[in-house]
């Protein structure tokens, strides 16, 4: 009986695994506005020189570029922060994808591109604990897609 119970305990707790829901990936409404927040419409400009009007964009906002693929449109960055009284610091993290825009037979069209950012954060306490968050304030991203559209204009005027 001794040797029963653990294996009858294992058997009933095996039976009580919960299923996922079936909408556990669709999409909710505050992806779609996070979305609609980090993604602008940009034209004029082919790939590459979009993807050098956006790393001297984060250049400029302090971030060091980790990984750039030019074939796949993809920028990623870090930068560091000093924290506060009770934090020892603050790792920011951004990712950048450039995705060309499609007519309606799927292919691209020349100079028309959607950019994507979103910008991520790691805060370190005092105390030992991490916590990480995306940061969501639309300032942040109007600021940093108004910095791009400059820069956009001035890679396009080749100033």
């Amino acid at each position: 009986m001794r040797k029963t119970a653990p294996l009858l305990l294992a058997i009933c707790l095996t039976g009580c695994a919960l299923e996922p829901p079936m909408d556990l990936f669709a999409p909710t409404d505050d992806m779609l506005q996070a979305r609609q927040r980090e993604t602008r419409r940009y034209e004029g400009l082919s790939e590459q020189e979009l993807l050098a009007a956006s790393v001297a964009v984060l250049q400029d906002m302090g971030f060091v570029l980790t990984e750039t693929n030019a074939k796949l449109g993809v920028l990623t960055g870090s930068k560091n922060r000093k924290g506060n009284v009770f934090q020892t610091n603050q790792d920011i993290s951004v990712t950048l994808v450039i995705n060309p825009i499609l007519d309606n037979q799927g292919k691209p069209i020349p100079k028309n591109h959607y950019v994507r950012v979103n910008f991520n954060r790691i805060i370190s306490y005092t105390n030992g604990k991490d916590k990480a968050e995306n940061l969501n304030n639309p300032q942040l991203f109007t600021e940093f897609h108004d910095k791009l559209s400059k820069a956009v204009f001035i890679e396009g005027q080749k100033l």
